[in-house]
């Protein structure tokens, strides 16, 4: 691997081009191999492959930071101004991991990678076939892109739905669960982020900082001034590395290689799951948080929040996993939750605010005592992770501007909260609660009536079950007492991981009173991904209840109907595949370009303009244009709206008849020419839309 990674740099470097056979070794490389050293020189032994995978990404990308913040503080003060370009970044880390792999070998370590084995595991007709849906999910999106054909993404789309229900009937080896929900992610994630040639949302500020850093050669703090995104490492130090190493341009390594690294969120809940359920209700349960619309609509560009998550995850996969012993299990937890730390100060106060819940619930169901002996979240944690927290934004944010900003907020956060369920105020009325209107307060469809129904049902099947056990284990307590005998480690996980699930659970139901600063896409994904097994084990449950009751064999089996009836209605909702056939509007509107630019509602071209702009959408238009513009030489020949207002407006004014179910808009936006002396014309910038005045 060493010469590999050495090689491709090489060569390249010397005039050779290798195309995309380098980025195919180096992002594996950097994302695997220096977390798989440090497992070995810790001597930790994970379970099994795939959870020693999932630990290995994780040290990885922080050994990745860690290492690069070290850099960039130690070779200024050696005479080295310049640390972020391919050369001293190639050598550097090639010394960093060198060095990593010397104590490994010197530990005399003499276990290996077993190359043919994981071979012998892919080489099969279902891994093979689970693979290839990643690439027919970026072919599907650029024939969406290029030629405003979406009949391939609709396919692929429905295919994730059929392979869901495969898993969970029986027909796909469980054996090869991990890697499916693997390519699912990754299809889901690629299939938006390739849509479009830009970065949507605000991950464009992501970019700036990152593309400042790979300018200036140096990471500065004071960048921005105030700014808490210069202080996420995930966003300053790890795409420059990835895209100086990997030759990668920077845009594309925001839209493939960071949804790609988030893609491995999912399988390790899928792991932490199979601590309260079995693995093919824990495989229903991840389809989840991978069908919510933000995991592929805003996780796959912004890697701040993804990153969060990742680490997240991999957090829940070292509470659940009692293979470890105690103190190794608290240094993975610790570490992965300083890489959230640096991920996403917003997740990472959400984060803080759950672990204090759990380790008051450990307190309740354990005692101080065999906490601090027993649980991974102990104290130390729980105080080391609030200290890290707290010492890295305030001190590393350019003069302390985050203390103010973190006060502020706490203060609006508890005012609002405390007027609203204390006092029955109306700070932030239920009406404006993001998580109560899903993705919109201004206009709707059938699609979005019932998802806004159906994220109701998210929350009051988990918390059923979540009430249930909650009673039998404090009833268990009650009975043993705090000081009683202690249960098995198993035991310990499946409580310690329910104690998460409660705490996300409520933070979920937080934003359902209107708390403007947890939005939707912030909260309602890492509740998802914690308490996602509970509402698939409610239905499960109370059929089988009552079937033992009745001794009716139907009951028990309608309860795993039910619950693969309910994820795939949230899956067919939020990917578009109802809205696409019905033609309204739904959240994963980019895969319906060629519909919303040519008769979309007022409100579609909207959201279309504001998550997708300057997406190249017909190059028949845009040789048009470009004939036209060279062609005679007068530049009056076209105009070019880039307002919204207006590109709304002047839609709204062409009498299209198709509206939501709630009408919007006027003509109050008038255009500057009368519309029937304009032709439309749609070039390369996609939504900015060209229109040439009729002679």
């Amino acid at each position: 691997m060493f010469a590999l990674f050495a090689g491709s740099i090489i060569i390249e470097m010397i005039g050779i081009e290798l195309w995309l056979i380098r980025p195919i070794i180096v992002v594996p490389f950097l994302s695997f191999v220096p977390g798989y050293l440090v497992l070995r020189i810790l001597q930790i032994e994970p379970r099994d492959t795939v959870t020693g995978l999932l630990y290995a990404i994780g040290l990885s990308l922080c050994f990745l930071m860690i290492y690069g913040l070290v850099l960039n503080t130690v070779l200024p003060r050696l005479g080295v101004g310049v640390v972020f370009n391919q050369i001293v970044l190639f050598i550097t880390m090639l010394t960093g991991i060198g060095g990593l792999f010397i104590i490994y070998i010197t530990q005399n370590d003499t276990q290996r990678i077993n190359v043919t084995a994981f071979v012998d595991k892919v080489w099969h007709p279902w891994p093979l076939a689970v693979l290839c849906l990643p690439f027919l999910s970026v072919l599907g999106a650029r024939t969406v892109t290029r030629f405003g054909d979406n009949t391939l993404i609709l396919a692929v789309l429905t295919g994730l739905g059929f392979l869901t229900v495969a898993a969970y009937i029986g027909r796909l080896p469980k054996k090869y669960f991990p890697i499916t929900i693997w390519a699912i992610a990754v299809s889901l994630l690629l299939h938006n982020s390739v849509l479009t040639h830009t970065l949507a949302w605000d991950v464009g500020k992501e970019l700036r900082l990152a593309t400042v850093v790979i300018e200036n050669g140096v990471w500065d703090p004071t960048v921005g001034g105030r700014w808490m995104k210069n202080a996420m490492l995930r966003i300053v130090l790890l795409h420059p590395i990835y895209a100086l190493l990997a030759d990668i341009d920077l845009v594309w390594e925001f839209k493939t290689v960071s949804p790609i690294l988030f893609s491995f969120a999912p399988v390790a809940f899928y792991k932490s799951y199979q601590t309260v359920i079995d693995r093919s209700d824990a495989f229903l349960a991840v389809m989840l948080p991978m069908s919510f619309y933000s995991f592929f609509t805003v996780l796959s560009v912004n890697s701040r929040t993804s990153g969060a998550l990742l680490f997240l995850s991999l957090t829940a996969l070292a509470v659940t996993d009692r293979t470890l012993t105690h103190r190794k299990g608290r240094v993975l937890m610790l570490v992965f939750l300083f890489g959230l730390i640096v991920s996403h100060y917003a997740t990472a106060y959400l984060v803080l605010f759950a672990v204090g819940l759990v380790l008051l619930g450990n307190w309740v169901l354990f005692g101080a005592t065999r906490t601090r002996k027993y649980v991974r979240t102990a104290p130390t944690v729980v105080i080391l992770f609030g200290l890290l927290a707290f010492v890295w934004y305030v001190f590393i944010v350019y003069d302390g501007g985050a203390f103010n900003r973190l006060v502020v907020e706490f203060y609006n956060l508890s005012f609002d909260l405390w007027r609203d369920l204390v006092e029955g105020g109306s700070v932030v009325s239920a009406e404006d609660s993001t998580t109560a209107q899903y993705a919109t307060t201004t206009y709707t469809s059938n699609t979005i009536r019932w998802l806004k129904s159906m994220n109701f049902a998210l929350g009051i099947l988990a918390a059923v079950s979540i009430a249930v056990l909650g009673l039998v284990h404090l009833w268990q307590r009650y009975q043993k007492g705090v000081l009683g005998d202690i249960s098995s480690d198993a035991s310990i996980a499946r409580t310690e991981y329910f104690l998460y699930a409660t705490a996300f659970l409520g933070v979920f139901g937080i934003t359902f009173v209107g708390v403007d600063k947890l939005s939707t896409a912030r909260t309602l994904m890492p509740a998802l991904m914690f308490f996602a097994p509970f509402v698939i084990l409610t239905p499960r449950r109370v059929l089988k209840l009552l079937g033992d009751h009745l001794n009716r064999s139907s009951l028990r089996t309608a309860g795993k109907a039910l619950a693969l009836t309910f994820v795939l209605t949230y899956f067919v909702l939020n990917v578009g595949l109802y809205g696409a056939v019905t033609e309204e509007y739904h959240p994963n509107i980019l895969i319906d370009k060629e519909r919303v630019v040519e008769d979309g509602s007022l409100a579609e071209k909207d959201y279309f303009w504001a998550m997708h702009y300057d997406t190249i959408y017909d190059i028949k238009g845009a040789a048009w244009l470009d004939s036209r513009k060279h062609g005679d030489g007068n530049d009056e020949a076209y105009y070019r709206y880039s307002s919204r207002k207006v590109i709304s407006g002047l839609y709204n004014c062409t009498n299209l008849a198709r509206q939501p179910i709630e009408r919007q808009g006027s003509c109050d936006d008038e255009p500057v020419r009368s519309v029937d002396r304009m032709d439309k014309v749609y070039a390369s910038a996609g939504s900015h839309v060209f229109y040439n005045g009729s002679r």
